[in-house]
């Protein structure tokens, strides 16, 4: 979350995200997102089956929020933030 607040919902757990954290949450599992203010954020999505991690230790991604500014969430957030906001030159967009 760049601004504002999201809330997700999954699985009987609340998940509040504030600015400066990310939260992980599963697309295969029903999900409720509320995002309350002015907000910004950035998301990038990955198959959980991708990741290489037993289905134990997605769930405990998935239970609290995480930082973008301190740690490897630091690492991760750059990593995304450069990810969304690259852009697909015409030519290649017309190849997929």
């Amino acid at each position: 979350m760049r601004r504002g607040r999201c809330i997700i919902e999954q699985s009987g757990r609340e998940l509040t995200v504030e600015p400066g954290e990310f939260g992980f949450y599963d697309t295969a599992v029903p999900d409720r997102l509320t995002f309350h203010g002015a907000w910004q954020c950035e998301v990038m999505t990955a198959p959980s089956t991708s990741l290489g991690a037993p289905r134990a230790a997605v769930d405990e991604a998935r239970s609290h929020p995480w930082s973008a500014t301190t740690g490897a969430g630091t690492v991760l957030a750059q990593f995304i933030s450069a990810c969304t906001s690259m852009t697909v030159p015409a030519s290649a967009a017309r190849n997929h």
